[in-house]
């Protein structure tokens, strides 16, 4: 065996790593932690610090070799699994400049004198970024033409954010007091309403991304209460978990989804099948183009200020910050009680006429004004050549160059040639006066800019992710994804849910309906259900 490998910007991300692997004698995990640039990778099993004799890892770091502690002739290898690239990479010489990419997000407006709200209540939002945290956790080197993202997460909807062991790098002797896994955690006026955490405050989950705002954080509260629950109706730890796993894969499919997606595709979709991303024979991988550009709608969908609840009727997106372990100036070590969610506020359900329900902001190209210069404690870390700004958009774009996203106009293009007879009347790209209308001179000028070099205009070659918010501003009013957007992200979700194991989606169990116990509204579960029966409309 080689001596311990360095951590490098071409290999893995600085977030601590979480290999999920079960060999008999290694417990429940192996992890892969790595502090900075150029530290030492340590790998760690539920005994402790595994010696450096007794791994191997390749020389791409996508597959890691471990020996059995008890008899090390046997072996279990690991691999990374990558992400699929559904729609190729630009050609040579074609792809817009970096910093035309950088002046249109630079462009882009930050509305900070108040929200242009929708009819999706704000809790979806926060729903749906726990989602994607459970399905992608991409592990980039930020160099260009170098990026071989691998994803952490399974790709599919099975809750290993909640469900899978929790990392190790940072946990210290204090965190001895650190409750089971399935524990919740104790506000400051004692109740049951925060994540589980150590004493200095770092949260005990599986993905600790859950902890970077309060409405996150609290959505992933409300996982563990509600598996809590479904625990209490059964002794077999294992079918709690299924029961947990089927009834949010039902809550995604049939309620989240729903919301969210054009009406036509969604119906497509849900009767006809997917006719655009597949399952591969050795496994579901999540689209590049999902992961990094169409599933980002949600950052639009971020307010100013929430009526969190009769204490804070003003809340920020800095309070949701500084209610957090992670994107705190000064980490919080719990969650003060004042700043509990009110989930009928979030869910716009149950609520007195003295109430206010919150209602997320419309998908479009504007965004929250504080999401312009993010505070560096609420940024993921990155790694490679190249920093990422702190502008949100400017970000995004950044990391599309850099992973070689292919433009929306050649996406739809692709889209268009799968769907064949299956694309609904009207599917067409938008046009230049619709990717035009409505946008300051500033946007104006960056799309229609002519780039040196043979580079075609951003407006003929618009960025993915700027695409799906214009076309769900364009096309669905602000209210519900474009036809593009509709298609890429439907499909994701659906394919995430068919490939996980146990899956409502399993032909063996068709038609799926929700447990009478579980206290479903209708043939299918939805958020409110799931709330409902963790016990938090009344918190």
């Amino acid at each position: 065996m080689s001596s311990s490998p360095v951590y490098s910007g071409d290999t893995l991300s600085n977030e601590t790593a979480q290999i999920v692997i079960a060999p008999e004698r290694h417990g429940e995990g192996l992890y892969a932690v790595f502090e900075d640039q150029g530290s030492p990778i340590a790998f760690y099993d539920d005994d402790g610090l595994l010696p450096e004799h007794s791994f191997r890892i390749d020389r791409d770091f996508t597959t890691v070799e471990v020996q059995d502690r008890a008899d090390p002739k046997i072996s279990t290898r690991k691999v990374l699994v990558p992400y699929r690239r559904y729609f190729g990479r630009p050609e040579k010489g074609t792809a817009p400049p970096l910093a035309l990419l950088q002046a249109l997000g630079d462009a882009m407006e930050f509305n900070d004198f108040g929200d242009q709200t929708g009819t999706i209540p704000a809790g979806y939002t926060y729903f749906g970024q726990f989602v994607l945290h459970d399905l992608t956790s991409m592990t980039p080197s930020i160099t260009p033409g170098k990026s071989k993202p691998k994803n952490i997460r399974s790709a599919t909807l099975d809750l290993d954010s909640v469900f899978g062991a929790m990392p190790p790098g940072g946990a210290s002797a204090s965190s001895q007091a650190c409750p089971a896994p399935m524990a919740v955690g104790e506000t400051t006026d004692g109740r049951l309403l925060d994540l589980p955490r150590a004493t200095d405050g770092m949260p005990c989950i599986a993905d600790r991304r859950n902890d970077s705002n309060l409405a996150l954080a609290q959505t992933h509260m409300a996982l563990i209460r509600f598996f809590n629950a479904v625990r209490r109706l059964s002794d077999d730890a294992d079918e709690a978990r299924r029961l947990t796993q089927l009834h949010l894969q039902s809550v995604v499919l049939h309620d989240y989804a729903r919301r969210l997606i054009d009406n036509v595709i969604y119906q497509d979709v849900m009767e006809r099948g997917r006719a655009v991303i597949d399952v591969d024979a050795d496994g579901f991988k999540l689209p590049l183009e999902f992961a990094a550009a169409c599933a980002r709608f949600g950052h639009s969908m971020i307010r100013n200020r929430y009526p969190w609840n009769a204490w804070n009727p003003g809340a920020t997106v800095s309070a949701f910050w500084d209610n957090t372990y992670n994107s705190a100036i000064t980490p919080m070590t719990r969650l003060r009680g004042q700043w509990v969610a009110d989930w009928r506020r979030l869910l716009a359900i149950g609520l007195t006429e003295a109430q206010g329900a919150i209602f997320a902001a419309k998908i479009d190209t504007r965004l929250a004004f504080e999401l312009r210069q993010i505070r560096p404690q609420a940024l993921p870390h990155t790694t490679g050549s190249m920093p990422l700004s702190r502008n949100l958009a400017v970000r995004t774009l950044q990391r599309s160059y850099l992973l070689e996203l292919s433009s929306a106009q050649h996406v739809f293009h692709c889209v268009a040639g799968k769907l064949g007879d299956r694309a609904p009347p009207g599917f067409a790209p938008l046009t230049e006066p619709e990717l035009l209308d409505g946008e300051s001179q500033a946007v104006r000028d960056a799309l229609t800019e002519r780039p040196e070099g043979g580079a075609a205009r951003l407006v003929d070659s618009t960025p993915l992710w700027f695409y799906v918010l214009k076309e769900a501003a364009v096309k669905g009013c602000g209210l519900k994804l474009g036809p593009l957007g509709s298609r890429i992200v439907m499909e994701t979700l659906h394919a995430a849910v068919s490939a996980a194991e146990p899956s409502i989606l399993d032909p063996s169990v068709q038609p799926w309906r929700p447990d009478p116990r579980l206290h479903p509204s209708s043939e299918s579960y939805a958020l409110p259900n799931l709330i409902a029966f963790s016990g938090l409309l009344d918190s």
